[in-house]
């Protein structure tokens, strides 16, 4: 096993690391009530009577917040509906799952990013970079009503999207680089 291969190994046991206390940090939250804006959008699928999935789509599947009604989001909440009713610590448990995993696309967009840049990273401290970024992605203050108030999933998924579609162009462009040289 070569030592970039050790380093990326202890890396990503590290990130898994982050990515427990990160739930250990919010467990305590998936458990509060509904908040603000949470209400008006997500109250039709709380009180819904049924939790068919056909029928609460043709109800919810599009919201009145947005332009396009956020249909991506809304399918993540019918999902919650249908699997858990009305136990929000789910709905907000989903949060910190897609939240978690806006981190690992951080830490490997991090890491090519910063791998594309020898001149002002060492190679063998890209991935180091990288963890400390995800960290604090995961951590920071700033998420904390990203992640509990649980009609803020349209928002963390919009983030999911924006950087897996980063990390998807930045290896194409590694990629492409490789193969010119």
């Amino acid at each position: 096993m070569s030592r970039t291969s050790d380093s990326l190994g202890l890396q990503s046991g590290l990130l898994v690391l982050l990515l427990v206390l990160c739930a250990a940090v919010y467990a305590p939250g998936l458990a509060g009530p509904m908040l603000h804006d949470d209400f008006p959008q997500l109250a039709g699928l709380l009180e819904a009577d049924s939790r068919d999935w056909r029928e609460l789509a043709d109800r919810h599947l599009f919201s009145s917040s947005g332009y396009l009604g956020r249909p991506v989001s809304m399918a993540t909440f019918i999902a919650n509906a249908v699997l858990h009713g009305d136990e929000l610590r789910y709905w907000k448990a989903t949060n910190l799952l897609i939240h978690g995993l806006v981190a690992v696309i951080v830490f490997f967009l991090a890491r090519v990013l910063l791998q594309a840049a020898p001149e002002a990273v060492q190679p063998s401290q890209a991935g180091w970079l990288a963890l400390l970024v995800a960290g604090l992605w995961l951590l920071h203050a700033l998420h904390i009503s990203t992640v509990l108030y649980t009609v803020q999933r349209m928002a963390q998924l919009s983030a999911l999207f924006v950087f897996a579609g980063l990390l998807a162009y930045s290896y194409g462009r590694q990629r492409q680089r490789m193969s010119r040289s």
